[in-house]
């Protein structure tokens, strides 16, 4: 256990055992709370805890924090509550029709929490934002319990999510503020809403104190923990729906409408022990805007049953499943006939020292697959198919049931009259049998049920999206080029980067012509006579670990063409400001070249690169200011289909190459190849890097813009110090070409 992850147990451990020494005091009363409500003393009456099925723990750890406390009757508060089963955004779709809005925009973010560098940006401003998935589920969530207490005989309801507790001062100060608040209300049902948990957005913050227990919030409150809704107040929020963005910050906009109070500080509060697997729309935004500095996003390798040996029936659904098992965390090889000798060594032998961690579709399995079953007394195995039953005649396979035949890349050595009957022909339990047949199935609850892991937030990968050969593992190879001094710098660890003790030099597979006959070619040739705004967008924003906040203001049109300026000029969330371009367009696969000088100055890089989010991928050429004589290539890769939120990697899979020429003092052509069997790197026209499928990484697959920038690394191993003060830096690009396919209907094409 590292350090930090040592001090966080302690503190978590410390926090549970200052909860257990509470049972050793006089068990406190909120008097707030009581069925007993009459005319003047109006009472909460009941509680909802909103609560996923998924967490039981949570849900007892709130019936042990609920049954602590007395209400005002002597009755235990957990008498009074309800659960309420939570919208689990991982299980139901988040589509809410008149009852959510998912897209908001920053301005309205920035009416609840402004930030100096953002408010009055303009355009900035009208940035669209698309709410997650999670944060669908929780308004939904929130919206059903205020149509119970709308609904209901009570004079009031409470809702508490189910990772809070109340801290030591709660009973006595809700106690004074719901005195307070009947007074307020003169024991009418005026009062709409008080918030007993919330968290300040800071100075911003606009609340007007009514008494010592009490203020009313103009705007600025977050959080919506522990509240209370009259009868009234709850169907007023009905009446206002849909829901436009995040609930906490819609419910900002409703303040003027509906009578709110909060107590003077927040005392129903969140467990630090709780954790949270929520995703936050709004905090990419911040992160590009430099308003926040996230954390490197790294994978967390959780233990996973395996190896998994996957079959299908007709090869339909097979690509589906490979995708589906990495985006679990599993290093997936697939449709392939050759399995690399060290795991099919290992297979046999039954050792763990292997490349991959699930096989599906592999030809050579199927041979030995009695062998390897018995030889891993943890293998787990999926057969994919329709129903039917799967028998081997020759190289082929039909399927029961189906009037279709077709050829099938499993030759199995044996007739297997059911999918069912391998449990007792390779001696496995029920438990190590998943057939995944397609027929109305929930594939995500069968998998990660099957699996005992996690069910991730984005949906079951189609079966038509994927490439035959994406996670294919082969050794040939076909450059036979000479190529330049290269040496590998530290990859990051995850489930998708094979590591390079492993040995394993990736391949080229098949090109699967057939998936790119659907996309549009696009041509470009532009040599920055202007900018065209229909082509290139400017960025006006930064990423994390950049020094420079990226400004339209630092790109100008030279004698060269485009210059981009990297100049110290300290703002609200940098020092130093440059500039950088990126395609209005998204590419799947293609020639992207740039001819360009980079600026040589130590902690600069010069960037030309394709990069995504949901999920993240990206592929690099960067010019290092520090040494201009040498290039990094680099590649990011993270599975699933687009908008899946696996956006891991910090450091990626660097290569550094010998050049042999110093970049600085002349233009040269740098380009990257991109196609689905693999990518290749090159500078002038010469091949000085290639890499296929798993070496180390799969090759992205999904379409991305094409980017140009000038930056500041805030890592000095990479880019070396920058010296402060400095004058301004440049880089020129004097033209972009681009042969790519588009991934519309539309076209795109400019002549030189």
């Amino acid at each position: 256990m590292n350090g930090g992850a040592y001090e966080t147990f302690v503190r978590r451990l410390a926090f549970r055992l200052k909860l257990s020494l509470r049972w050793f005091t006089p068990r406190p009363m909120l008097r707030a709370f009581g069925s007993d409500s009459v005319a003047g003393a109006r009472r909460i009456q009941q509680i909802f805890v909103i609560n996923l099925d998924r967490q039981q723990v949570r849900w007892r750890r709130m019936q042990r924090e609920l049954a602590r406390i007395r209400a005002n009757g002597g009755e235990p508060l957990i008498t009074l509550t309800t659960r309420f089963p939570a919208i689990d955004a991982k299980i139901t779709p988040d589509v809410a029709a008149g009852l959510v809005e998912s897209v908001y925009s920053l301005s309205e973010q920035l009416f609840v929490a402004p930030e100096p560098l953002l408010t009055g940006s303009g355009s900035a401003e009208k940035r669209n934002i698309k709410m997650t998935r999670p944060e669908i589920a929780v308004a939904r969530s929130h919206i059903e319990t205020w149509k119970r207490i709308a609904a209901s005989a009570c004079d009031y309801g409470m809702v508490l999510e189910d990772d809070v507790y109340l801290d030591y001062e709660a009973p006595e100060l809700i106690d004074r503020a719901w005195a307070d608040l009947q007074a307020l209300s003169e024991g009418s049902s005026a009062l709409d809403m008080p918030y007993f948990s919330f968290r300040e957005a800071g100075p911003s913050t606009e609340k007007q104190f009514v008494t010592g227990a009490v203020f009313k919030p103009v705007r600025g409150l977050w959080q919506m923990s522990g509240y209370v809704l009259s009868r009234a107040g709850a169907q007023k929020l009905l009446d206002l729906m849909p829901v436009r963005g995040p609930v906490d910050l819609w419910v900002n906009y409703q303040f003027e409408k509906i009578n709110v109070f909060a107590t003077t500080r927040s005392v129903i509060k969140q467990r630090p022990d709780a954790g949270s697997d929520n995703a936050y729309s709004i905090l990419p935004v911040l992160s590009t805007a430099g308003v926040l500095r996230e954390k490197p996003n790294l994978f967390r390798r959780r233990p996973l049953p395996g190896p998994i040996f996957a079959l299908s029936v007709s090869g339909r659904g097979a690509g589906a499943l490979a995708m589906a098992l990495s985006m679990l965390g599993y290093r997936c090889c697939s449709g392939v006939a050759v399995l690399p000798e060290p795991d099919h060594k290992a297979l046999l032998r039954g050792r763990r020292s292997r490349i991959f961690h699930a096989y599906v579709d592999v030809e050579a399995i199927v041979a030995d697959l009695e062998r390897m079953v018995r030889s891993n007394s943890t293998a787990r195995l999926i057969i994919v198919g329709d129903g039917g039953r799967l028998i081997a005649r020759g190289d082929k396979a039909s399927v029961s049931g189906d009037q279709e035949t077709c050829t099938s890349r499993v030759t199995p050595k044996r007739s297997v009259p059911d999918p069912r009957s391998w449990v007792a022909a390779l001696g496995l339990g029920q438990d190590k049998l998943l057939v995944l047949d397609g027929a109305g199935q929930d594939r995500w609850k069968l998998l990660c049920s099957f699996l005992n892991c996690d069910r991730p937030e984005a949906s079951y990968p189609s079966d038509d999206a994927h490439l035959p050969g994406l996670f294919a593992a082969t050794h040939a190879r076909t450059s036979a080029h000479t190529l330049p001094k290269s040496r590998r710098l530290k990859f990051d660890v995850s489930p998708w980067i094979v590591p390079s003790k492993c040995g394993w030099q990736g391949g080229q597979v098949p090109e699967p012509s057939q998936h790119l006959s659907s996309l549009t070619a696009a041509t470009l040739c532009d040599k920055f006579v202007a900018l065209d705004p229909t082509i290139w967008e400017p960025l006006t924003d930064t990423f994390p670990g950049n020094r420079a906040l990226f400004a339209a203001k630092n790109l100008s049109l030279c004698g060269d063409g485009l210059r981009m300026t990297f100049r110290e000029q300290p703002n609200q969330v940098r020092d130093y400001t440059s500039g950088s371009v990126r395609s209005v367009t998204s590419y799947l696969y293609g020639h992207f070249e740039a001819e360009l000088r980079p600026a040589r100055c130590p902690g600069l890089i010069t960037g030309l690169f394709l990069h995504r989010y949901f999920p993240r991928q990206e592929i690099d050429i960067e010019l290092l200011g520090r040494d201009t004589t040498k290039l990094l290539i680099n590649v990011y890769y993270n599975p699933g289909d687009d908008g899946a939120d696996l956006n891991y990697g910090h450091r990626g899979t660097p290569v550094l190459i010998d050049l042999g020429f110093d970049a600085s003092e002349h233009f040269h052509r740098y380009a990257i190849e991109w196609k689905p069997t693999g990518i290749k790197w090159f500078v002038d026209g010469r091949l000085v890097y290639e890499r296929g499928s798993w070496d180390p990484t799969p090759v992205p697959h999904l379409a991305m813009q094409f980017f140009v920038n000038l930056w500041s690394a805030d890592s000095e191993e990479l880019a070396g110090r920058l010296a402060r003060p400095m004058s301004p830096a440049h880089s020129d690009i004097r033209s972009i070409n681009l042969i790519a396919n588009l991934t519309n209907s539309s076209s795109q094409s400019l002549a030189c």
